[in-house]
């Protein structure tokens, strides 16, 4: 069985982070765009904006089916699983760079409810947003002082 507590939460999420990336990368471009953007690729851009599944579709010259299909294809997740990961996947990276609080960060992703946003995020990446800020911060701790890191004591109640 793997590792449980902050540590194998905060790689989950790095992996997580790299596997979107991966995809992001891997994607085929989609005929007619001028820039060579790929499907997932003009999804993940337009994620933070409240569309349904069908205005995505739309706005990548798609039928509502065909990007299903071809969303799943490329990242093994729904349009909305999809978008809710991209959402995460910036949230976190807010988190973790900025100082900005949970309802800015809300805001920049996608949610207008501070208090839905945090609870997707707890579902999804395993840790309340704020936990996992400061999961962030002991983490650059730990790699920024190492000497500081051995007699930083773990919390296994975060």
């Amino acid at each position: 069985m793997g590792a449980v507590g902050p540590r194998a939460e905060i790689a989950a999420s790095v992996a997580t982070q790299r596997l979107l990336l991966a995809i992001l990368d891997a994607a085929d471009p989609v005929e007619g765009t001028t820039d060579g953007a790929s499907v997932i690729d003009l999804v993940s851009r337009d994620a933070t904006r409240p569309l349904s599944v069908a205005a995505r579709a739309a706005a990548v010259g798609l039928s509502t089916r065909e990007l299903g299909v071809l969303v799943r294809a490329a990242t093994g997740l729904t349009v909305n699983d999809f978008v809710i990961e991209v959402r995460i996947a910036r949230a976190q990276s807010l988190l973790a760079e900025t100082a900005l609080d949970v309802g800015q960060i809300a805001a920049q992703v996608g949610y207008d409810d501070a208090a839905y946003f945090s609870r997707i995020f707890h579902r999804r990446a395993g840790a309340a947003p704020s936990a996992f800020r400061r999961q962030q911060s002991r983490g650059q701790i730990d790699e920024n002082h190492p000497s500081r890191a051995e007699s930083i004591p773990e919390n296994p109640m975060i």
